[in-house]
C-alpha cells in the first residue's frame, strides 16, 4: 500500500490471535492516530508517512525503519526497538516510557518537546551530532561544508582563468 488512509486503526492481539506484522510495508501513509498494541513488527517499513499521534504500546519494533515519518506527539510504551531507523523523522512532543531501546538511528530527526532523553541514550544513537533538534529546542552542529553540491566548479573556473 502506498499513501493508503488507516487513520484510526487499532491493530492488536489477543489470546487467540497473535499481531505478527512481519515485512509490512507502509510507506507514504496516512496513519493518524493508528494503535498498533502487542505487535511484532519485524522489517516493518513506513518511510515517508504521516503518523501522527500514533501509539505502539508492548510491540517489538526490531529493524524496521520510520526515516522521514511524521510522528509528532507518538505515543511508544514498553517496547523493544532494536535497530530502529527514525532518520529525518519528526518526534516532536513523542513521549517513549518503558521502551528498551538498542541500536536506535536518530540522525536529522526532531526530537522537539519528546521526553527522549538523549544523553542517556547516547550510547543507543549512531551519532549524537547528527540530531537536527533536540528535546530542549537545542541544534546540533551543523557541517556547513560543502551544502550546495557543485562538483567543485568554483576551482575549474579560478584554474581556466589562471592558466
Amino acid at each position: 500500500m502506498n499513501q493508503g488512509d488507516l487513520s484510526g486503526i487499532e491493530l492488536t492481539a489477543s489470546t487467540i490471535v497473535k499481531c505478527q506484522l512481519d515485512n509490512l510495508y507502509l510507506p507514504g501513509i496516512i496513519a493518524l492516530n493508528i494503535t498498533f498494541d502487542d505487535c511484532r513488527l519485524r522489517y516493518a517499513h513506513f518511510e515517508g508517512a504521516s503518523m501522527v499521534t500514533a501509539k505502539f504500546i508492548k510491540s517489538n519494533l526490531f529493524s524496521s525503519t520510520f526515516a522521514n515519518v511524521n510522528l509528532t506527539e507518538a505515543l511508544f510504551d514498553g517496547n523493544n526497538m532494536q535497530s530502529v531507523n527514525f532518520s529525518g523523522a519528526i518526534l516532536a512532543r513523542a513521549k517513549i516510557y518503558n521502551s528498551r531501546l538498542e541500536k536506535v538511528d536518530f540522525a536529522n530527526a526532531d526530537l522537539l518537546g519528546s521526553n527522549l532523553n538523549v544523553d542517556q541514550y547516547i550510547h543507543l544513537v549512531h551519532d549524537k551530532s547528527n540530531i537536527s533538534r533536540f528535546p530542549n529546542g537545542s541544534f546540533s552542529v551543523i557541517d556547513s561544508s560543502q551544502l550546495i553540491k557543485d562538483g567543485s566548479a568554483e576551482h575549474m573556473v579560478s584554474e581556466q582563468f589562471y592558466c
